[in-house]
């Protein structure tokens, strides 16, 4: 594990954030593998509470690219990563850092359905992970999380769109 954090520090940002977009990507399907299969047959997932893309319009899908990402970088990363990072406790437990981040990131996607808040928490532990990396090497990490953040959501969408309507 320790050769491939070593790999993913090596990569150049362009590279890195092509792999962590396509990260997002498979943590989405992962997410609905798992609604579907494990959460809906044990009945804590219903498919109906679920907002689907063909709901959403052209306000709905701007925010989902733009605002969104910028608003939960900031609440999710930014702010808990930098208070917990000032404590002496947390500073050895990057882990535990991650994991509360990603909580955090999860919970804002509580409102679309269970399984978002499932991918928000995989996505969330890719975002916490990059934002605690690239403290070391750029100055303002929070444009990287934004930008991944932001391609995956309008990725996945352009997807969604695509399947519905072919």
């Amino acid at each position: 594990m320790a050769k491939f954090h070593e790999y993913l520090i090596s990569l150049s940002i362009v590279k890195y954030t092509f792999f962590a977009v396509l990260m997002c990507l498979i943590a989405n399907y992962v997410a609905a593998f798992i609604s579907v299969f494990v959460f809906y047959r044990i009945g804590i997932w219903d498919p109906s509470t679920y907002v689907p893309i063909t709901e959403m319009d052209l306000f709905d899908t701007i925010g989902a690219v733009t605002f969104g990402p910028i608003i939960e970088s900031y609440l999710s990363c930014v702010f808990p990563i930098g208070i917990m990072l000032k404590f002496r406790f947390f500073e050895k437990r990057i882990p535990l850092v991650i994991f509360i981040s990603s909580f955090g990131f999860s919970l804002a996607h509580l409102h679309i359905g269970l399984n978002v808040v499932l991918y928000g928490f995989l996505m969330g532990i890719i975002l916490a992970y990059t934002y605690i990396i690239y403290l070391k090497k750029i100055k303002r990490p929070v444009i990287i999380i934004t930008i991944i953040h932001s391609a995956a959501n309008l990725i996945s969408m352009i997807i969604a769109y695509i399947r519905l309507n072919i």
